[in-house]
């Protein structure tokens, strides 16, 4: 196993990381820096760029770009060309890729359109609630089991975000329900999303680009 050593504190210090982590590091530091970014640009779209109505066409394109860059990758992956056809034999049937998809279209589409109703903030938060409904849809469709430390951390997020929605009522004057219900629809559509690709992934064996491709070429 290779390692990468840092050095701290002297000389004779030092700190091993195995390789694999140092790149599961840098990839996940790179996904929550450039989520931060996407987060920074469609709060200004949204609520800086006055009459502003095009959430679903936003949602359209985002669901475009991910098909393009996943059959990209995918064709990289594999030593195709990136303008030769997907596979016609995927790992998973068909119509899994299918609910993932059209899940997929219904949640992107409608997280966008509750940022309409409600601050940037609060919708965002929102969508962290997603956690129980897959866990739920986890249990009673793939069979999968969570300990009482895994129930216990979604019940308090879970909490923590019904607060956080409460306090924006308290202090908005143009507060609308009609953002928390388009959020919770949200939610459960996500939750499908989720689990439907936890079952391609897992137990079918597909690739993650093949799902990403897939999955968003059905939504788009």
């Amino acid at each position: 196993k290779f390692y990468v050593h840092q050095r701290i504190r002297g000389p004779h210090h030092f700190v091993c990381m195995p390789a694999c982590d140092r790149r599961y590091f840098l990839l996940a530091t790179g996904t929550i820096c450039l989520i931060q970014l996407s987060c920074i640009i469609e709060e200004w779209i949204f609520k800086q760029l006055h009459g502003f109505h095009y959430f679903w066409f936003v949602a359209l394109i985002e669901l475009l770009l991910f098909t393009v860059l996943g059959h990209a990758s995918s064709a990289s992956e594999q030593g195709r060309s990136v303008l030769s056809m997907p596979s016609m034999h995927p790992s998973g049937p068909m119509r899994l890729y299918a609910v993932s998809g059209c899940s997929l279209a219904a949640g992107t589409g409608l997280g966008k359109l509750a940022f309409k109703h409600l601050n940037y903030a609060t919708g965002t938060v929102l969508k962290s609630m997603k956690l129980l409904p897959v866990m739920a849809l986890s249990v009673c469709w793939l069979q999968r089991r969570y300990n009482a430390c895994q129930l216990s951390a979604a019940l308090l997020m879970v909490a923590s975000a019904s607060l956080f929605g409460l306090g924006e009522r308290e202090v908005e004057t143009e507060f609308s329900p009609t953002g928390i219900l388009l959020s919770f629809l949200c939610l459960f559509a996500q939750a499908l999303q989720n689990t439907s690709t936890d079952r391609l992934l897992r137990d079918h064996g597909a690739t993650v680009h093949e799902t990403m491709t897939l999955s968003n070429g059905w939504g788009f």
